[in-house]
C-alpha cells in the first residue's frame, strides 16, 4: 500500500500531517519531518489547530524529485 502511495505522488513534492509513532513509516518514501513553519500556510494552520486535541502531530515532507537509484 505504501509503495502504491509512492508512485501516485509521482515527481510531486508532498507534506503530511501523521502521529508522530508513524514517523518512520512514512519516512520508508523519503518523508522527512520538518518544522511545520516550513509548510505551506494552509497546513500550518490546520496542524496548530489538531495539535490542540492531538498534540503528537509532526510536520513531513516528501520532496518531488526522485533519487536516482
Amino acid at each position: 500500500m505504501l509503495r502504491g502511495l509512492e508512485k501516485s505522488l509521482d515527481n510531486q513534492d508532498c507534506f503530511c500531517i501523521p502521529h508522530g509513532w508513524l514517523e518512520g513509516f512514512y519516512c520508508q518514501i523519503d518523508f522527512e519531518k520538518i518544522e511545520a513553519n516550513l509548510a505551506p500556510v494552509h497546513l500550518q494552520e490546520k496542524i496548530a489547530e489538531n495539535r490542540k486535541k492531538y498534540p503528537q502531530l509532526i510536520m513531513m515532507k516528501r520532496v518531488g524529485a526522485k533519487k536516482p537509484s
